[in-house]
């Protein structure tokens, strides 16, 4: 892939998710995008690990590698400041597995949301086209709908679990700040089993 773009100094390729033990999952392998990475970038993250990356390293380097400041996010800044200037290409080859575990950084909704937005965020400023900043806007309304709903279930589960209640209240917390219309959704989701546990007179008519 490298050598077929001269101008590229970092090839993607895609990867499998498996479970803690190596096993395959079900879901399918990451897609190879083709046409204008940037754009795709700006919309969701299609390349799910830097360990499907090979790089030149100095030229890496000289781009500015990651950025420490954002761990959680750090390989999808990359990606973004690489895609916009034509320097990473992906190409169909699966050439890693994606271990999905629970202690992994990608398995807590509120740090997510918060790294993603801020990068996301980040790259707002520099957009050049219609088309960009249309795939901005539609990348910022899915990030905070993939994280914002996982923040949700996990807070719905621990406001019903004794000694998770102080994290329930920070997710709430985190979700009003960067998710309003996702913290909307939960309380009326709430309020919605409230009224079917409290009226079930009601029910006959769902």
């Amino acid at each position: 892939a490298l050598r077929a773009h001269p101008a590229a100094i970092a090839a993607a390729g895609c990867c499998q998710p498996v479970d803690a033990d190596g096993r395959l999952l079900p879901t399918a392998a990451s897609a190879c995008v083709t046409d204008d990475l940037y754009l795709t970038l700006l919309r969701h993250n299609p390349i799910w690990t830097p360990s499907g990356l090979i790089a030149r390293r100095e030229a890496l380097l000289a781009a500015g590698g990651f950025d420490t400041g954002v761990p959680a996010s750090a390989d999808y800044d990359l990606y973004l400041r690489l895609a916009r200037d034509g320097a990473l290409v992906m190409h169909p080859a699966v050439v890693a597995d994606y271990r999905q575990h629970d202690t992994a950084m990608s398995g807590d909704p509120a740090l997510m949301l918060a790294s993603t937005l801020r990068v996301h965020s980040r790259h707002g400023g520099s957009l050049r086209s219609a088309a960009e900043r249309d795939a901005w806007r539609t990348g910022a309304r899915a990030w905070r709908r993939f994280y914002g709903d996982a923040l949700t279930d996990r807070l719905r589960s621990d406001a019903r679990t004794p000694g998770r209640r102080g994290r329930a209240m920070r997710d709430l917390l985190v979700l009003v700040r960067l998710d309003p219309a996702g913290a909307l959704r939960h309380l009326r989701r709430g309020m919605a089993t409230r009224l079917w546990r409290t009226a079930p007179g009601l029910r006959h008519l769902s």
